[in-house]
């Protein structure tokens, strides 16, 4: 599904900024889908020895689901095939998280610190969104800093069902602890606000 010439990037790639090791796990069902997300994520994992690939019943209800995760933190997890436009951003998923790595201005970084209640993120995405990466890597910064934020970002043409029940007609489309939601991609302050109001702060 790669590349050559892509792998041969993302070795240099994870080979500069990969910093601690990373585990992928798979959550499949026996269809064309899971197989593409599994061939994907397999030869993501073997341009590097940084990333092990296992699977696992995640028991999230939507299958196929890609957890990235590592020691002390399992927050961030992809639903569907991380083609197209999402590529990348899967590609930088990893990245972040591997290093801790994120964006956030320093004023919301000290804001999202405060935050001691579960925050469920739910990020409807299309691969040919352009707003919907910056979005993403939002969400994974206040994750990273605050290990009570937990993202779930969802293709929405992979999961047309889960789509029309979140009523999403744009997006990036956000979802927090199914309180608020908001549509669009927000600059960190305003993201930060939406979740606030969610965990009634």
């Amino acid at each position: 599904m790669i590349s050559e010439d892509i792998k041969q990037k993302l070795k240099n790639i994870f080979a500069e900024r990969l910093k601690d090791n990373v585990e992928i796990v798979l959550d499949l069902n026996i269809d064309e889908l899971s197989d593409n997300v599994e061939n994907l994520v397999k030869e993501v994992a073997e341009t590097t020895d940084k990333i092990k690939v296992v699977e696992d019943n995640l028991d999230l209800g939507l299958k196929p689901a890609i957890r990235i995760r590592k020691k002390g933190y399992d927050n961030f997890t992809y639903f569907g095939l991380p083609s197209g436009g999402e590529f990348q951003t899967f590609i930088e998923a990893i990245i972040f998280i591997s290093a801790d790595e994120h964006k956030i201005p320093q004023r919301e970084a000290e804001f999202l610190k405060d935050i001691d209640q579960k925050v469920d993120i739910k990020l409807f995405v299309t691969k040919s969104c352009g707003w919907c990466p910056p979005t993403i890597k939002q969400a994974i910064g206040f994750s990273i800093i605050n290990r009570n934020i937990f993202v779930n970002v969802i293709d929405s043409y992979d999961f047309p069902n889960e789509a029309q029940k979140y009523n999403v007609s744009t997006v990036p489309k956000i979802v927090i602890n199914e309180k608020v939601e908001f549509v669009g991609h927000r600059s960190e302050n305003e993201f930060l606000g939406y979740i606030f109001s969610a965990v009634g702060s």
